[in-house]
């Protein structure tokens, strides 16, 4: 972990006490002193051993710092546990939001990585859809890709893949898809968890192209 912390105008804060907070759901769960870096005024960094019994999930870090009964204070969100990469949905219609029909196959796909740098074949790797109301909808189970080209471009090796038709009963609105992963390795089980978005439209667009038989120019 590594802050920088300056004051107003920008200069470093030199001999500044600085601390990291982590919390999970509110509730804290470890902390983190910060120690000034050598040849660089400001920054300060220090590190923790994540242990196996650690809760797994989102945690927010918050970072303290006070000189002199100044304070200061930033966080972002790390997550612990198996990482889930590059999770994504493919659709008919490569839109910027993904989004398709009932009758339609998508096909969603994620790289799992465990601690270790394993789990890509090895993760247990699922997709759940929620409605609009947060109700489950479906559970798709994924697979390793082959090692070969598709779609034309793609070669999904070492990534985890499925394909799904979206079922009738799907009715129109924005949908919640989690990708869930689950590796048992040496060190116990990592679980990793990525969220995203689907948009399911009542009916797929039907259209018809006509090309005039005379075109003027001038």
């Amino acid at each position: 972990m590594t802050a920088a912390v300056t004051y107003p105008d920008g200069s470093p804060a030199i001999n500044a006490s600085v601390t990291a907070l982590f919390e999970r759901n509110g509730v804290p769960i470890f902390n983190v002193s910060l120690l000034p870096v050598s040849d660089e005024p400001g920054v300060y960094a220090g590190g923790y051993a994540l242990l196996p019994n650690l809760p797994q999930g989102v945690y927010t870090m918050v970072v303290d710092a006070n000189l002199s009964g100044q304070l200061g204070e930033a966080y972002t969100y790390e997550y612990f546990g198996e990482a889930l990469l590059i999770s994504t949905i493919i659709t008919p219609s490569l839109d910027a939001l993904p989004s398709a029909s009932p009758g339609q196959t998508i096909t969603l796909y994620t790289e799992s990585l465990s601690a270790s740098g394993g789990g890509v074949f090895t993760s247990n790797v699922t997709a759940e859809f929620f409605s609009p109301d947060g109700e489950l909808a479906a559970k798709v189970y994924l697979k390793p890709a082959p090692n070969e080209v598709q779609y034309g471009i793609l070669n999904l090796f070492f990534l985890q893949e499925a394909n799904f038709t979206v079922p009738a009963n799907f009715s129109a609105g924005f949908y919640t898809v989690v990708f869930n992963s689950t590796y048992d390795g040496s060190s116990g089980i990592e679980q990793g968890v990525y969220a995203t978005a689907l948009y399911i439209s009542n009916k797929e667009l039907a259209y018809r192209v006509q090309a005039p038989s005379e075109a003027l120019e001038g």
